[in-house]
């Protein structure tokens, strides 16, 4: 007798591969559900099986888990890699190289016309930087303290006075002379450090570098700053070179 051969050979299964179950949930959310039939007229339709994979993709963001909690297929992007996989970089210059890199000059050149723009009431800007603005931004090199627009010296001496007494350190010149005293007798000539030699003066310093520039980048607003400039398409990769050639070597 003859074999009868599958009349459709895309449903042949290779050897070793286990059976894909069937699921027989009735959840709108499956296309595999059995359809009774719709219904008819102005009312609603079940969804068809084109619409059901298009909504499950939107809502394709957690992992399949069994009833024990195992995860049968992870999420997207999610995916853990085997253990001994080795995630290299492309070796590839674009990754090395500085990102939005400017110069002095054209920071100066930028802060000029920025601030004609900003001073010509005729004039807007539709589109801003990514650079750092605020960093550019100069204070004055003589600030003018207000101290007379607080406490002007009508309601500060007078019949208008607003407070008992001002805040002076001697009211009259007798008081001066005894507090300059004070002070000198008070003077130990020990404790001066502007007196004391280069020897004692390295001593009591510090064992940190004196350096200014491993100083800077503490305060919380060169932080927001820099990340103002790096966004997360950017590569941040520190090279720490292990090598130990002997010009370097330090022998105590």
């Amino acid at each position: 007798m003859s074999k009868k051969k599958n009349a459709n050979p895309k449903l042949k299964r290779k050897s070793g591969d286990a059976p894909k179950k069937k699921s027989r949930s009735n959840h709108s959310l499956n296309p595999e559900r059995k359809v009774s039939g719709k219904t008819s007229g102005n009312g609603p339709t079940m969804r068809s099986k084109s619409t059901i994979n298009r909504l499950r993709m939107y809502k394709n963001f957690k992992p399949v888990r069994d009833s024990k909690g195992k995860i049968l297929k992870s999420a997207p992007f999610q995916g853990k890699l085997k253990s001994g996989t080795v995630a290299r970089v492309e070796p590839h210059r674009k990754w090395f190289g500085n990102t939005r890199v400017v110069g002095q000059e054209q920071l100066q050149r930028f802060q000029e016309e920025m601030g004609k723009v900003l001073h010509n009431p005729f004039q807007v800007v539709m589109r801003q930087t990514r650079a750092p603005i605020s960093l550019l931004q100069e204070k004055a090199k003589q600030q003018r303290v207000h101290v007379l627009d607080t406490e002007s010296f009508e309601h500060t001496f007078g019949r208008k006075a607003q407070r008992k007494r001002a805040i002076l350190k001697a009211t009259d010149l007798e008081e001066l002379c005894e507090e300059v005293v004070q002070k000198s007798s008070d003077y130990v000539e020990d404790n001066d450090r502007s007196l004391m030699s280069n020897q004692q003066r390295a001593l009591e310093e510090r064992t940190e570098n004196p350096t200014p520039l491993f100083r800077a980048g503490q305060s919380a607003r060169v932080w927001s700053e820099l990340y103002k400039v790096i966004d997360s398409s950017d590569v941040v990769i520190e090279v720490l070179d292990a090598r130990d050639p002997k010009q370097f070597l330090l022998i105590e």
